[in-house]
């Protein structure tokens, strides 16, 4: 279902003005001056769909965890979801959660690659191929197991320290603020008629967040700033695993989104900003979905949003 409405303002309706009709045996062609109001007023239309809260089945939930949803089907996740293996070929999976802005934290625990397995870790928005590890493209940032290279944009760089089984790899994300969300999900929210709607403008092309940068520690050892300058957009934890077919066993990581960490990084000690747990989006996500719903309904904002971050708060807890 879609509808448009103007721009001008979300609670008014905007219509486009009716044809002329031509004259008794002459043409219907409108004249200039009325095509050129109803081409006005075609850009000053918006498509919107019917706006609808988040549920269990868009796993989006008051907890960070791997998505079942945002994952190659070839890979595994846990019970839990917060471990993941892969067989045969390079994919990847994303955690529910990201960010657009600030600077988040999570660590990565090599449990097992085998003798043909392999492994990135990094940070990709959804723009990013997820049959193919992170770093494939310009959409995200990837830490390799072999030599302990960066990648990004498919270019391999010197980095870091190679890591393998047992390895605690720490993910740092720095997003300063002016960036777009860059997804569906962040479009405005509007009221319509007496109904919510979701609007739906064309996908631009992201820009360069001067200032950001993605940089990774092995076990509690910074490794330094892998890239910098990103697209701006929503970032999110990234596994890539990769096996041979011969390998019986699959290679398997295990995330921890915090808060609390096996090596919790002294952030000031290497001029890095200061740094939340991944597992601090989740309440952010719910705090502002509750405040959009709140402010359209006539409610007050601040006081859902606090009640709905308690809620995922304790949920995590």
């Amino acid at each position: 279902m879609e509808e448009q409405l103007g721009k001008r303002g979300a609670e008014k309706e905007v219509e486009l003005p009716a044809r002329k009709k031509g004259k008794k045996g002459g043409s219907n062609a409108r004249g200039k001056d009325t095509q050129d109001v109803v081409e006005a007023f075609q850009d000053d239309l918006v498509r919107v769909v019917p706006y609808r809260r988040p549920t269990a089945e868009d796993d989006v939930g008051a907890v960070v965890l791997l998505s079942k949803q945002d994952k190659a089907p070839q890979l595994q996740l846990s019970d839990d979801r917060l471990a993941v293996t892969g067989h045969k070929g390079f994919r990847s999976v994303r955690a529910t959660h990201g960010a657009h802005e600030g600077t988040f934290y999570c660590e990565a625990t090599l449990q097992h690659l085998g003798s043909a397995g392999h492994c990135r870790l990094g940070w990709s928005s959804k723009r990013a191929e997820i049959n193919a590890p992170v770093g494939y493209d310009a959409f995200g940032v990837g830490y390799r197991d072999i030599e302990g290279s960066s990648v990004h944009k498919a270019l391999r760089s010197s980095y870091g320290a190679a890591y393998g089984d047992g390895d605690v790899i720490g993910l740092l994300i720095h997003l300063p603020p002016g960036g777009r969300p860059m997804e569906a999900r962040a479009a405005e929210v509007v009221r319509y008629k007496g109904l919510l709607y979701h609007t739906q403008d064309d996908e631009p092309d992201p820009k360069p967040l001067f200032g950001s940068f993605v940089g990774f520690f092995k076990n509690g050892q910074w490794q330094g700033k892998a890239a910098e300058d990103l697209l701006e957009g929503t970032y999110y934890p990234t596994v890539s695993l990769f096996t041979l077919p011969d390998q019986a066993t699959g290679a398997s990581v295990t995330m921890n989104f915090g808060p609390n960490f096996k090596f919790a990084p002294d952030f000031g000690a290497h001029k890095l900003p200061a740094a939340e747990p991944v597992s601090g989006l989740a309440a952010k996500a719910a705090a502002a979905e509750a405040a959009t719903a709140a402010e359209l309904m006539g409610q007050d904002p601040a006081a859902a949003a606090a009640a709905a971050a308690a809620a995922a708060a304790a949920a995590a807890a």
